[in-house]
């Protein structure tokens, strides 16, 4: 099961209590990512999730893509890795640890 452990966070946007919170924290993932149960907007302590950042591994060794579902209601990642182009754009399950901003309400 995946795991979130906030850094940080920060509220952004509007004075009319529809302020954005943004969290930065490290995303624990086995061989997940792949599938929107893996990473729903409920790991980050969120409702909805409007934008996430690329990601970068804890140890500096790989880049990883992340992309909010159309509905918000999660985060699911790509691989940069695979072997022809036509699978790099695919929902891929990674493993490791990656530090990434999560944004939403």
């Amino acid at each position: 099961m995946a795991t979130f452990t906030e850094i940080a966070s920060r509220y952004t946007g509007g004075t009319t209590g529809k302020e954005l919170i943004v969290r930065r924290g490290s995303l624990v993932l086995d061989f997940e990512g792949g599938s929107t149960a893996d990473c729903p907007a409920s790991l980050f302590n969120l409702s909805k999730i409007v934008e996430v950042s690329s990601a970068i591994k804890s140890d500096n060794s790989k880049i990883a893509l992340f992309a909010v579902t159309a509905d918000g209601s999660a985060i699911v990642a790509c691989s940069l890795e695979e072997n022809i182009d036509t699978d790099r754009s695919d929902l891929a399950g990674l493993t490791g640890t990656f530090v990434l901003n999560v944004t939403g309400y």
